[in-house]
């Protein structure tokens, strides 16, 4: 699947792969940060393990609910050790229309923690709060 979504961290796109396995569905998805990559010149990867379960399944319709971690990483190239590390803990509800050919949207909200070095203290510093994801995606099944 060809995706492209937004959360509390940046504008993404890259590319996701799902397996049903009678009413499960795990998948894993792969994209990067558009503004802080392009923009930025700071490449910023995002990796997501997704866990489901298929609420409803027709010919051409297709709702379910997923878990989704994620995590990102991102060098601010201030100091040799400015990296920053982001865990995402998500739930949510996707929804796919269409056959072979599927248009999907997914809505997601969870937690999302942030570990950075604080360039005051010099330590390393947890941070956490209410993370989201809309995404929007076009998929291929076979």
């Amino acid at each position: 699947m060809v995706t492209g979504s937004i959360n509390r961290l940046d504008y993404f796109i890259g590319g996701s792969f799902r397996l049903k396995n009678n009413q499960w569905i795990f998948g894993t998805e792969l994209t990067i940060g558009v503004n802080r990559t392009f923009v930025q010149q700071r490449f910023f990867p995002r990796l997501a393990l997704i866990g489901g379960w298929n609420l409803f399944d027709s010919k051409n319709n297709r709702l379910n609910t997923e878990l989704k971690t994620a995590f990102s990483l991102l060098n601010l190239k201030t100091t040799s050790n400015n990296l920053h590390f982001w865990q995402e803990y998500l739930g949510g509800l996707s929804y796919s229309v269409g056959e072979s050919v599927r248009f999907n949207l997914a809505i997601y909200a969870g937690w999302l923690n942030e570990n950075f070095n604080d360039t005051f203290t010099q330590k390393r510093v947890n941070k956490g709060t209410i993370g989201y994801e809309a995404l929007i995606g076009l998929s291929y099944a076979w």
